[in-house]
């Protein structure tokens, strides 16, 4: 079976399931990045372990496609190059595998032309890989019933050698609070400060916050004036990024609206119970309230209590070890040759 894959940007963690995938499928497996760059991030090439190609300014998709002559491609995110690609499968007859993590929320958000061509993909294509029960709900909701089992859930994955998977435990920890991410208004760094506050009053806490963004200087401004102990360690590049999240007692994710928040995975890798708001992909999938965190409205008071009693330890967490990559790409494989076959 050959497999083409179109995607915008070798995401970090992607890049284990494509590189795993390379090592199943040698040269039958041909990845094809049609970005260089993601606004709103500061990811870095890294090294590819698969077959792969960056499309050039007015390069043909179609002719890289026929070149290659796959039995099935896979289109993440929807782009001029997508939509050639998927033009070019139907006309050939080649099955077509739609990559996708959107669900209601941020699909509800959408222009309405934009969801329309979308919905058009969905209910034109063969099969689907998606990362979580929001998108498959999301996917069921404009497919025929009939291409329900082509649904195929492939979890996110992060890199083994970043994040292996360790159980920490609070004590001795140099930070009660984390924030992780890009500080902007979709990450509500403001609500982060107040609820911070709130538990500052309570308890004396310390605050580490990852990342950068247009809202820095503000949240610094605000931490100040609250009187919080906090510190600000920029940006992180994966490889150094656990060795901080083993220094916290508790993950704060608030959101406006995240397809997924794959910092709850990373703080998950160490044990670091979360707190996440329903807007974000992981809220009720990967992060289950009790289980290995909460998932709670945006709430001041409410996210202020759970915190509290989570660093008073009144909460026992669960924390189970992520999938195993192998096993991530099997499962795919096979429910692609039943595609196929």
């Amino acid at each position: 079976m050959r497999i083409l894959l179109v995607t915008n940007f070798p995401a970090p963690y992607r890049l284990p399931l494509y590189d795993e995938l390379g090592t199943k499928l040698g040269e039958k497996l041909f990845v094809i990045y049609t970005d260089i760059a993601v606004e709103g991030h500061r990811w870095q090439i890294p090294h590819l372990n698969h077959p792969h190609h960056f499309i050039k300014l007015n390069e043909s998709v179609t002719l890289i496609a026929k070149k290659f002559q796959p039995d099935v491609v896979i289109l993440g995110g929807v782009n001029k190059h997508t939509l050639k690609l998927f033009l070019f499968a139907k006309r050939k007859k080649i099955k077509i595998s739609l990559f996708t993590d959107m669900w209601q929320l941020p699909f509800s958000k959408l222009s309405k032309s934009s969801q329309l061509l979308r919905k058009l993909l969905c209910k034109h294509s063969d099969h689907f890989i998606v990362p979580g029960k929001k998108s498959e709900q999301h996917i069921k909701e404009i497919i025929p019933e009939t291409l329900a089992s082509k649904i195929h859930i492939s979890p996110f994955t992060l890199q083994i050698s970043n994040f292996p998977f360790n159980e920490y435990g609070s004590e001795g920890k140099e930070f009660d609070l984390l924030f992780s991410g890009r500080i902007d208004e979709g990450k509500l760094p403001s609500f982060f400060v107040e609820v911070a506050s709130k538990i500052n009053i309570n308890r004396k806490i310390k605050v580490l916050v990852i990342g950068d963004g247009p809202l820095k200087s503000d949240m610094e401004t605000a931490l100040v004036k609250k009187g919080i102990d906090h510190t600000f360690a920029g940006y992180i590049h994966q490889e150094q990024l656990q060795a901080y999240y083993k220094k916290c007692k508790v993950l704060l994710f608030p959101t406006i609206i995240d397809t997924w928040g794959i910092v709850a995975n990373e703080a998950l890798s160490v044990g670091v119970p979360v707190i996440t708001s329903p807007n974000a992909g992981v809220a009720d999938d990967l992060i289950i309230s009790g289980k290995n965190g909460f998932v709670l409205e945006n709430d001041v008071e409410l996210w202020a209590q759970k915190t509290i009693e989570i660093l008073n330890g009144e909460h026992k967490f669960v924390f189970e070890a992520p999938h195993r990559i192998e096993m991530v790409v099997e499962e795919l494989l096979k429910s692609l040759k039943d595609l196929v076959h």
